[in-house]
């Protein structure tokens, strides 16, 4: 039940569309009269639904717009030369394309005033320049075909590619040392490591210095500076030194990339509209204030090396999000001035337990190893997987106790399901050395510890009680296959699932309405909607009070609750009214879900182990405490009808982030008793 990218299948749609539209237009250009200005109308248009651009009056529609057509000729005219070999790259319009040049400047490389590593001279006393040998290296390198690279996001409209370019390096550099990518917190060194020049270098310095950078999954990105919440038992990565490659030097660049990615900082001021190509252009200055991640280098048959750069600008820009820059061209763009590596302090250890590990298991196969160690082996390959760290060692005991006694529900749960006698199966997960009533505590409680099933139901004069009904109601439904559904993400440690649902459901509805897929803002709801009891229902009401809410590129998740900073301008839906479906009514619902994808409410005792197959348990509960979004439904032979549901507790989670829940058998764990979904403007 993987969910493809969140803007695959709508803007394969979209671009067809537009394709055609183009082609009729061409078609019948002298016989509609159609004018020059009717096609760049249109591009406007296109270009504002493509990137969800909503601006605040008619007044900035049209300045953007006339901003927005200058850009275009630039890259009209690039894109000539470049049909006509006379250029390495192209240039095509992207998130940027309505913005001046100092717009995207101060955006992209100093929206707070101090650019990284452009306003004055580096410290670099502590760093050592790395060596390297005359030995040939390796003809060309891409770490991510060896799965030591995160994928790429988005920094928003932040100055903070250091924080990226830094978190990457670690991730990638301990995978290479491990096997392990771990995703790590580049909102922990946005809040904590508050220097005055914003560097990679002083990230690194940073991470060293506290000893630990947290992973993402505890410490989300959201974008702007916040307080520092690093909480040392949630490190991810750790960092013994950071080396520095030789500056200038692109062959010792080359040595250090093909052992593991390297982050750099480079001059943007040329690259503002790269679409794809080899990045060559003499006019890029040296004067490095962008950050990126270095992931690799290779050749092109026409336009000789390059250097394969991963940014934090989104999958969208250029190339999936990365690009090539011209190799050995004299320092293109400042590539190898300012170019660092971490390495880890407790890759050591980990390895070196990698190797015990092995050959416990060699040992185990000879009749060396004892059962009594298997439970020790299971606990170390549980913190290994979960990226584990705890307090003290009083602590690790004691989680260490509760997950061996999770382990043996576990086992003998998949006993049974072995022999055909459960219809899933279930396994360990974040949540194996944790108790019930903290699993309930930390993701399904409110701020002031109430659980939600002891609050009232969201005010009914808001809601239209009953969905429509339509009697023509398919087999089965499955909105993931439709493009209808953005990625599973990861609420984190917090009580979000409420938010997580209600955006969901906007974002669903409004693909099925426009066939345009936007992910929308969670954080927009956890922060601006504090006094809506965090209820699904009252976030979606939430968002028809605000008139909108805003996108998740422009206001990205985070998961503690901050100041709100919704701003209409960035929208990207608007909810004209709610419909609950019939509490209880598992027919209605299945009407109202082969229609689009609805929110609902079940017991999270359903999510604890759960690992595949229909989940069928008498004893879930029907007291509605965590969110989720249904996307479709079906059924299996082996065990009848099932709904399959969208949670946000990450794609390792379950089946990559899905469940499939028993339907038709009584209303199982609750999941039609609060069920809801929005009309849109």
């Amino acid at each position: 039940m993987e969910v493809s990218d969140e803007s695959g299948n709508s803007q394969s749609i979209m671009k067809a569309s537009l394709v055609l539209v183009a082609l009729l237009g061409m078609m019948g250009y002298a016989l509609a009269g159609i004018t020059l200005a009717d096609v760049r109308a249109a591009e406007w248009d296109s270009f504002k639904l493509e990137f969800n651009k909503n601006y605040v009056d008619e007044s900035e529609d049209r300045l953007r717009m006339q901003v927005f057509q200058a850009n275009k000729r630039i890259i009209d005219a690039h894109n000539e030369r470049w049909a006509a070999g006379e250029e390495s790259y192209e240039m095509g319009v992207n998130h940027f394309t309505d913005l001046l040049e100092k717009e995207f400047d101060e955006l992209i490389t100093g929206n707070d005033g101090s650019l990284d590593d452009k306003d004055a001279d580096e410290d670099t006393s502590d760093v050592n320049v790395a060596e390297f040998d005359s030995e040939p290296h390796p003809y060309d390198v891409d770490w991510r075909t060896l799965g030591a690279v995160t994928p790429v996001q988005h920094q928003g409209h932040f100055n903070n590619s250091w924080a990226f370019a830094a978190a990457g390096a670690v991730e990638s550099r301990k995978f290479v040392a491990t096997g392990r990518l771990v995703k790590l917190s580049k909102q922990n060194l946005v809040d904590c490591c508050r220097t005055k020049h914003k560097r990679t270098l002083n990230a690194l310095k940073c991470i060293k210095r506290k000893r630990g950078i947290d992973t993402e999954a505890s410490y989300p990105y959201r974008g702007p500076t916040g307080r520092c919440l690093f909480k040392k038992k949630l490190v991810g990565a750790k960092i013994r030194k950071h080396l520095q490659s030789s500056p200038g030097n692109e062959l010792a660049l080359a040595h250090n990339v093909a052992a593991g990615p390297v982050a750099a900082v480079i001059s943007w001021d040329a690259l503002r509209f790269y679409k794809s190509g080899v990045f060559h252009n003499t006019s890029c200055s040296k004067a490095p204030d962008y950050a990126v991640l270095i992931v690799g280098y290779g050749h092109c048959e026409n336009y000789g090396d390059y250097w394969l750069l991963k940014t934090s600008l989104g999958a969208t820009w250029g190339e999936q999000g990365y690009l090539r820059l011209a190799r050995n061209r004299h320092n293109m763009c400042g590539i190898a001035s300012r170019a660092y590596y971490p390495k880890c302090s407790e890759i050591k250890m980990k390895a070196a337990f990698v190797i015990v590990a092995l050959l416990g298991v060699a040992a185990c196969t000879q009749g060396g190893a004892t059962y009594s160690e298997q439970p020790n082996r299971e606990w170390d390959d549980f913190k290994f997987q979960f990226d584990k760290i705890y307090d003290d060692e009083s602590e690790e005991q004691l989680r260490m106790l509760i997950f061996q006694d999770n382990k043996k529900i576990i086992d003998a749960h998949n006993e049974r399901w072995a022999a055909g006698e459960e219809s899933y199966e279930m396994g360990v997960n974040q949540f194996t050395d944790m108790l019930p009533s903290e699993i309930s505590k930390g993701f399904t409680n409110n701020d002031d510890g109430l659980p939600i099933a002891d609050l009232e139901p969201a005010p009914y004069d808001y809601l239209n009680e009953v969905g429509d009904l339509d009697l023509d109601m398919p087999v089965k439904v499955n909105w993931t296959q439709l493009g209808a559904v953005t990625p599973v993400m990861n609420q984190g440690h917090f009580n979000n699932s409420w938010a997580f649902a209600a955006a969901g459901v906007v974002e669903s509805r409004q693909f099925i309405k426009s066939g345009r897929l936007v992910a929308l803002s969670k954080q927009n709801l956890i922060d601006c909607c504090r006094r809506h009891n965090k209820l699904t229902a009252s976030a979606l009401i939430c968002i028809k009070r605000m008139r909108g809410i805003d996108t998740e590129a422009s206001y990205p998740y985070r998961g503690i609750t901050g100041k709100c900073q919704f701003q209409r301008k960035l929208v990207g839906a608007k909810v004209k009214k709610i419909f609950q479906v019939r509490p209880g009514n598992e027919n209605i619902l299945a009407f109202n879900v082969a229609k689009g994808p609805v929110a609902a409410v079940i017991s999270q005792a359903a999510i604890v182990n759960y690992k595949s197959g229909v989940f069928h348990n008498p004893h879930c509960g029907q007291s509605p405490d965590f969110a989720v979004l249904i996307v479709g439904f079906g059924t299996c032979k082996s065990f009848g009808d099932y709904w399959i549901i969208k949670t946000s507790l990450g794609s390792t989670w379950g089946e990559k982030g899905y469940m499939r829940l028993a339907r038709n058998k009584q209303n199982l764990c609750g999941i039609a008793n609060r069920a809801y979904y929005p009309a849109l403007y």
